[in-house]
């Protein structure tokens, strides 16, 4: 495990590829990724960020977080009490960390987060794409899904907190959207510009209850 020291670090163009096995961002401290950067992980790998993350990627030079050569996946960023943001950013086959319970694993995974994601890409992960308990979650312009559909893709699947969703699009999943349970609290969910048709072969679109997910009014 590698702590990272600097209150401001960088990750740039001039070094990149990063390899990263398990690195810490402490609270307090802040990761900039810069466009074009590609950051690779070996299976299990994790990016821990206790502090702030800003992945900010361009249209036409994306952040791009992907398995390492010598592996199929890696593990999750994992955000904790943290106020991140990931915009043009590609995120692919993560999430190989199993047997966890299942609102506590993702690609990424945020507990007492506030997360943005915009404009971003995130792609074939091993069960949850994103996973999270008590957090805001703001995402947009994004799309979340996988190549293939198997019985244990999950698009989203949070207890509490807040999800606002605008024009995402869920593709080749089991359940785009689960919120809570039968004993957990639901988030609070907002929609703008969702509707039947960002969901592509996803078998149920929100789950456990329909309910939930028609009583916020899509605008």
């Amino acid at each position: 495990e590698q702590s990272q020291e600097e209150d401001v670090k960088t990750l740039d163009i001039k070094n990149s590829p990063y390899l990263i096995q398990y690195y810490v961002v402490p609270a307090g401290k802040t990761l900039n990724i810069d466009p074009g950067v590609t950051v690779l992980l070996p299976v299990y790998g994790v990016l821990e960020i206790n502090g702030s993350l800003n992945a900010l990627g361009e249209s036409d030079n994306r952040v791009s977080f992907l398995p390492h050569i010598s592996s199929k996946m890696w593990g999750t960023l994992k955000f904790n009490n943290s106020t991140s943001t990931l915009n043009f950013v590609n995120l692919k086959h993560g999430n190989s960390i199993p047997r966890l319970p299942q609102n506590q694993n993702g690609m990424i995974w945020a507990n007492n987060s506030n997360l943005t994601i915009n404009n971003s890409l995130i792609w074939d992960s091993e069960t949850n794409a994103i996973g999270g308990t008590g957090s805001v979650f703001n995402i947009s312009n994004s799309t979340i899904g996988a190549d293939i559909k198997s019985q244990n893709l999950y698009g989203i699947n949070i207890r509490g907190g807040v999800l606002s969703l605008d024009n995402v699009s869920f593709i080749n999943l089991l359940v785009g959207v689960e919120g809570g349970c039968s004993d957990c609290p639901r988030p609070e969910l907002h929609k703008t510009n969702m509707s039947d048709a960002n969901f592509t072969n996803v078998d149920y679109i929100a789950e456990p209850l329909l309910d939930w997910w028609n009583a916020a009014s899509s605008t």
